[in-house]
């Protein structure tokens, strides 16, 4: 073999000793190995669900916050999938929440404007506020909630309805329809225009 063949084999000899000593140490930091799930959803590693003694660091009230989150917890019948969030989301700020799938992420987010309702057997503890107003209290008024509080997710979430009724959604809580047939008329286009129906 000539030198740049025994280059290549001895450079792959290096890279497969280099991954085979780094092994452990990956498998312990990820302890999750590939996602080969077709779903694309893997459970969260170990290294990230609550452990006795776990403590956080920093800050996590702010002066004038829009949304104030303390001891939230949710449940997906018996499975315990966010365990004491506390939280506030400054006004006026960005808040970017970073993990891998499958964390708990959508599930908090779908907490602020009480998505989680939709779910059946889902149940949120402790308390959330939105401009010092608990979003959880039965007197509030859900619709008006998800009109302030708007969520766009990396996957379509429609509501377990009609497609008629999730397109009619937005101009029927907003009020921008006086008829039947004017909602119609609106219903209609959007179809169109996003090329999911034709007349």
């Amino acid at each position: 073999m000539n030198d740049a063949g025994n280059e290549i084999v001895q450079e792959r000899k290096t890279v497969d000793a280099l991954t085979a000593s780094e092994e452990p140490n990956r498998r312990r930091l990820g302890e999750g190995g590939l996602n080969l799930k077709p779903s694309g959803r893997v459970p969260a590693p170990t290294s990230l669900e609550h452990r006795p003694g776990d403590r956080t660091v920093g800050q996590y009230t702010v002066d004038d916050a829009v949304f104030a989150c303390r001891d939230v917890n949710v449940f997906y019948g018996s499975k315990h999938a966010l365990r004491n969030v506390n939280i506030d989301v400054a006004r006026k700020q960005v808040l970017a929440m970073i993990g891998p799938s499958g964390c708990g992420k959508s599930t908090f987010l779908r907490c602020l404007n009480r998505m989680n309702d939709t779910i059946p057997g889902a149940r949120v503890t402790g308390s959330i506020k939105l401009d010092g107003n608990d979003i959880q209290d039965a007197n509030q008024d859900v619709v008006q909630l998800r009109a302030r509080v708007g969520m766009v997710f990396q996957k379509p979430n429609p509501f377990p309805k009609s497609i008629y009724d999730n397109v009619a959604y937005g101009p029927r809580i907003h009020g921008i329809t006086r008829s039947r047939a004017d909602l119609d008329d609106i219903v209609c286009t959007s179809l169109q225009r996003a090329g999911l129906w034709t007349r």
